[in-house]
């Protein structure tokens, strides 16, 4: 089964205590609220009010870190903030190689 973005492994839509508790899993930004700012892994600068907005610069999907249809789980440790656009990309790869984000960075 294919599931959509920011759903859990049911395909549920993720609750909003875990949408937090996610963002705080991102790298604050010295001199930013880090309740609205923050990095993903990979770098890029995402804001919290963008959580599921593919049409934003900043917007961020809840990524599975090993993705669910390799064993992957929705514990907090298996869950982390991501560029939507890097999402997309990374898609189902496990383990990720980051030099994929070419595509991103050039605009995509």
């Amino acid at each position: 089964m294919h599931r959509k973005p920011n759903t859990n492994i049911r395909g549920i839509p993720f609750d909003p205590a875990t949408v937090r508790a996610v963002w705080n899993r991102g790298i604050p930004i010295l001199g930013y609220d880090a309740t609205e700012w923050r990095r993903d892994p990979f770098g890029h600068i995402i804001r919290f009010q963008d959580y599921a907005n593919e049409e934003s610069s900043f917007g961020w999907h809840i990524d599975h870190i090993r993705p669910v249809c390799m064993t992957g789980f929705d514990g907090l440790q298996n869950l982390e903030p991501l560029y939507w656009k890097t999402n997309i990309i990374k898609s189902d790869v496990y383990p990720f190689d980051s030099r994929a984000l070419n595509q991103v960075s050039q605009g995509w």
